[in-house]
């Protein structure tokens, strides 16, 4: 695979990861300001939207360890040295852009946890 195609999945995989991400902030967002509110407990749904973070965070936790295929490829009778070229101009491309969003799922993971777990009281004691 050249390089240049090998780019343009990469670029395709970060772009859906911030996509996803995005997606994964929005929720608790939204329902803090009760647009998708069903009921008027509004508390028990930015809680709720706890739970939908975390499942967009760690869906784009998913897509950028399938980037590691992309940016470390190996051949079948191990590293050739074109392999290894590949690799290291990919992983000085895109290294600090990957480790950023990795690191942004995993604050988001971390805060949806949290508003799954409390999010009610978080809603309460704030909202006032």
């Amino acid at each position: 695979m050249e390089l240049i195609d090998i780019k343009k999945k990469v670029n395709l995989r970060i772009l859906t990861s911030v996509i996803v991400l995005l997606l994964g902030l929005s929720g608790p967002i939204f329902a803090w300001f009760g647009v998708f509110q069903l009921e008027t407990n509004s508390d028990i749904w930015f809680q709720r939207s706890g739970s939908i973070t975390v499942l967009f965070a760690v869906w784009a936790e998913y897509k950028l360890f399938k980037l590691a295929e992309l940016t470390n490829p190996i051949s079948e009778s191990g590293k050739t040295w074109d392999d290894m070229r590949k690799s290291d101009e990919l992983q000085i491309s895109y290294s600090k852009y990957i480790q950023g969003i990795k690191y942004f799922a995993a604050v988001l993971a971390i805060a949806g946890t949290v508003i799954w777990g409390y999010g009610d009281l978080l809603f309460q004691a704030f909202s006032q």
